[in-house]
């Protein structure tokens, strides 16, 4: 047996014997500043292992010589093991996203982690740890098919005891510390690898982008906060998409926050690009995937306005503010799609220099990212940008073809009922016919296999292309 795996069934062992006992996970009772909407016993995922195994059933055991002389370095011993094996979650299933952090932030997440004392460490994020490490040994495909279950069916009671404690910590005043959010995080992050029903994920990031607006942009300025910033940045974004709503990264205020003020506006008037927003060739690689993620908040935002002018009650050539509108949406779309294509000339040059032995790319990407890296962290960065400016693209043509067809109508005094509004104008998300976007967290959801299907790096992916790909319906759990 390989040392690896010989560490991973220690801890394994020795997390099963703070295991807590089954079950099931109420709704969120939160203040109203902060809710944060969880999960009911409606829609509830039972952690019951597909078939029988004898080692589904714990028998106990006698506690240990450290158990009975100091419990306490015990369950300390134990939490910090707990932490050093997350840095093999992340490498496992955030590996390019973590690697990019060398030039992207100031503290990643094994750095914050380590920093924090073990007596402050809050219950919901050491649950969460917890949760992800032991499902990430239960879909180890090394591992039998019992053992398998076995560790699934713990991470689930883990993530539901996790769960538990967030409730309690957002009541209590340090509900708006960076370990709370890393907490929601880590949770919505479990759903989404070990989805207790379809779009449990979009009741995880409601919550944690009412954490994160509670907390305001100051709190993600630097620090920690900016890395669960753009940890989450994306899957914030896909929500938006999925709601058909506003991303408020896409707000002045969050998109500078989501650049990190790396970015500088030429003032010379002499330079042709005064006024226009131009990339530092010195951190070309961090920049360009911030300040696409940033564009790629904003576009939500053109989504739901394009769907709201297409649905007006009034017609549009009637109408001279919703004209005004739509044009006013024109020209911001044209802007984000010539940001986006600045961008990805860098991806561009940064792919051509990576894979030219002959041309060096020190300039662009820092020295702890290698390579084949790079190479993985543009091409997925430059797929999230191709759907972008796909987006944009039909959005633009559905106006024009909206504001054509208006236009020829009143020249030929032809009165027509617009055909997008036999469409319900009200915008919700549906699902199998029904509509999930306002229902509260007691209401039912559709089942899910109760066997997770193999994940690998898939929030690595879904990461990277910014969360875009969700407008076609294209969801965390299935990339």
């Amino acid at each position: 047996m390989s040392l690896s795996k010989l560490i991973s069934r220690q801890i394994f062992s020795r997390l099963q014997m703070t295991r807590p006992q089954p079950f099931q996970i109420a709704s969120y009772a939160q203040p109203e500043e902060l809710q944060y909407p969880g999960q009911s016993e409606q829609h509830v995922r039972k952690a019951v292992p597909t078939k029988p195994s004898s080692l589904s059933v714990l028998i106990p055991r006698p506690p240990s010589i450290d158990e009975l002389i100091s419990p306490n370095l015990a369950a300390q011993a134990i939490s910090n093991q707990a932490m050093e094996s997350f840095s093999g979650w992340l490498l496992c299933h955030f590996h390019l996203t973590y690697c990019s952090f060398a030039a992207r932030v100031q503290t990643n997440w094994m750095d914050f982690l380590r920093n924090i004392p073990g007596s402050t460490l809050p219950l919901a994020l050491s649950w969460a740890i917890r949760a992800l490490i032991t499902f990430q040994m239960g879909t180890d495909q090394g591992k039998n098919e019992s053992e398998s279950e076995s560790a699934i069916y713990c991470a689930r009671h883990m993530y539901g005891r996790g769960v538990r404690h967030l409730r309690q910590l957002l009541q209590s005043p340090r509900a708006l510390s960076d370990e709370a959010l890393a907490a929601a995080v880590l949770l919505g992050g479990y759903e989404i690898l070990d989805p207790s029903s379809p779009h449990g994920w979009i009741r995880h990031t409601r919550g944690v982008r009412q954490l994160m607006c509670a907390r305001g942009p100051a709190s993600h300025k630097s620090g920690f906060g900016r890395t669960l910033l753009l940890c989450f940045g994306p899957f914030l974004v896909a929500e938006s998409f999925v709601l058909r709503e506003h991303c408020f990264l896409g707000c002045p205020e969050w998109t500078f926050l989501a650049d990190g003020g790396m970015y500088t506006s030429s003032t010379d008037e002499e330079d042709p690009r005064v006024g226009e927003i131009h990339l530092d060739i010195g951190y070309g690689l961090g920049q360009a995937m911030d300040k696409a993620l940033s564009q790629a908040a904003i576009c939500p935002g053109y989504y739901a306005s394009t769907c709201s002018i297409l649905a007006a009650t009034t017609d549009i050539g009637s109408d001279p503010g919703l004209l005004a509108r739509q044009d006013l949406l024109l020209a911001r779309m044209a802007k984000s799609k010539a940001c986006f294509l600045e961008v990805q000339t860098v991806f561009d040059r940064i792919l051509g220099s990576s894979q030219n032995p002959n041309q060096s790319s020190s300039a662009l990407v820092p020295r702890s990212i290698s390579t084949v890296q790079t190479c993985k962290l543009a091409s997925w960065s430059c797929r999230g940008i191709a759907s972008a400016v796909a987006v944009l693209d039909q959005l633009t043509s559905l106006l024009l073809s909206n504001k054509q067809r208006t236009s020829m109508q009143k020249a030929n005094g032809i009165n027509v009922r617009d055909p997008w509004r036999i469409f319900p104008q009200r915008i919700g998300m549906e699902v199998d016919g029904q509509d999930y976007s306002q229902r509260g967290p007691s209401q039912s959801m559709p089942a899910v296999p109760s066997t997770p299907t193999v994940v690998g790096d898939r929030l690595d992916r879904f990461s990277l292309t910014m969360g875009v790909l969700s407008v076609a319906g294209v969801s965390p759990n299935q990339l």
